[in-house]
């Protein structure tokens, strides 16, 4: 069992790299599926390989964790005796407070099975100016750790939506002033401080969080890093693009899959994106061919990327919600639901005041919870996996619409993979030759 772990996580060494909005930050993205886990990663790939050092040490330390408790589950279990395959997630957000200088936040989610999940978080703070990770530690005075311990501690007691969850005896005993620090990181205007599932309340609270003003704050911190904030005041934000309204709606049942009536139609999909160079090959070569497409966006793509998104919906296609993480969602309880798609609405209300109905979920997987919380939102399965995840090879693609293709399917690609940019030129190609209207997902279940 080790032997086809260790091969399959060689196996992953390859990534997608794309562009952040941020300057000498890229986004690197790989996916993971096997027989005995799945593993999706998200991390930051800096221009400086000294600043990459410590994100790919901490990485690789929670993969080998979560290699070596996939190992050890399945040996007291073999797969079919587990109510669900053993899945990692690792997802970051970049929060800029000043010039060159960033919160990176990871957000760590593990299952192996039942009841037991992991949810925690890791927080650097990154100097690009100098090419150095900043030491929390170092940027505050000598008796700021106990005062902020005690500040953090009566917020989250105060906070009426952890009334029924904060224990005060956990926070005392997982959380000392010499540790606080590590659980702050810092957006333009705010201090945070977040703690990992179980540490500081009970289960149902998630990932509990106390927020400070910077002019609340700032005598904490020593004269040189005031002196640091002092220089990057005033750093402009991203501006939300406005005007782009166009959601599609559908009165159909839950779970879509194909159409067969619809005749000589079927519906382009594209997982995963958007990214920022492949999602615009996609849009040129859909425009060549007259076709229309859907895309399924994860949330943390979409809040890294929302002037992309604003250009797919401008252009006539349709946009459909892929999780804010890239979860399985049966593994998730009803509130870890929920939280997805309140994280992942939130991101696309930043290019347009409406909310996508249509939903795939990651892997394709949903039980009867999953159904039950989409509310009315549509489950959006396929017809057509062309696997260019697996294959990464555009022929190999095409081959496996032409074995399968028939009257109203919704075929599965993605956006993320260089790849399958050639590999849809192709299918548009023979899907038109063949007399096909390429149509989204919505005019497949309006017509």
């Amino acid at each position: 069992m080790q032997a086809r772990i260790a091969e399959v996580t060689e196996k992953t060494k390859q990534q997608d790299v794309v562009e952040s909005d941020f300057p000498g930050i890229h986004i690197a993205t790989y996916a993971t599926e096997s027989e005995d886990f799945r593993r999706f990663i998200q991390k930051p790939l800096f221009d400086e390989e000294i600043l990459n050092a410590p994100v790919d040490d901490y990485i690789e330390e929670v993969v080998a964790t979560f290699n070596a408790s996939v190992t050890d589950t399945l040996k007291v279990a073999g797969l079919d005796e587990l109510d669900m395959i053993p899945n990692l997630s690792i997802n970051f957000e970049i929060y800029p407070f000043g010039h060159n200088l960033y919160s990176i936040v990871f957000t760590i989610h593990e299952f192996f099975g039942g009841n037991t999940q992991d949810l925690r978080t890791k927080i650097f703070l990154v100097n690009l100016n100098e090419k150095e990770m900043l030491n929390p530690k170092e940027l505050v005075t000598e008796d700021a750790p106990e005062a902020i311990w005690h500040q953090v501690k009566e917020q989250l007691v105060a906070q009426d939506e952890l009334a029924d969850y904060f224990m005060e005896e956990f926070f005392d005993e997982n959380i000392t002033p010499e540790d606080i620090l590590e659980k702050m990181y810092i957006t333009e205007d705010a201090i945070h401080f977040i703690f990992d599932k179980y540490t500081v309340a009970a289960g149902a609270a998630g990932i509990p969080e106390a927020v400070f003003t910077l002019d609340d704050f700032h005598t904490h911190f020593n004269e040189a890093f005031n002196t640091m904030l002092g220089y990057i005041k005033n750093v402009p934000g991203r501006v939300a693009v406005s005007g782009a309204d166009r959601w599609d709606h559908i009165d159909k049942p839950h779970i879509i899959t194909h159409r067969p009536e619809a005749g000589k139609k079927v519906a382009l999909t594209f997982d995963d994106g958007p990214h920022p160079t492949n999602t615009l090959a996609v849009l040129d070569l859909l425009a060549k061919y007259h076709a229309k497409g859907t895309f399924f966006m994860i949330g943390t793509s979409v809040n890294f990327y929302p002037d992309l998104v604003a250009k797919v919906i401008e252009n006539g296609h349709e946009v459909g919600e892929h999780s804010w993480t890239h979860r399985d969602f049966t593994t998730l309880d009803a509130a870890s639901i929920q939280q997805e798609f309140d994280q992942s609405d939130a991101a696309f209300h930043k290019v347009s005041p409406w909310t996508p109905t249509l939903f795939r979920p990651p892997y394709g997987a949903y039980n009867d919870a999953v159904s039950q919380a989409i509310g009315e939102r549509h489950i959006v399965l396929w017809s057509i996996d062309t696997l260019d995840w697996q294959s990464h090879n555009p022929q190999a693609i095409l081959e496996h619409v032409k074995n399968n293709l028939h009257d109203g399917a919704i075929i599965l690609m993605h956006d993320v993979h260089d790849t399958s940019v050639p590999g849809l030129a192709l299918v548009l190609e023979y899907l038109q030759s063949q007399g096909y209207e390429m149509v989204t997902v919505s005019e497949l279940y309006n017509d």
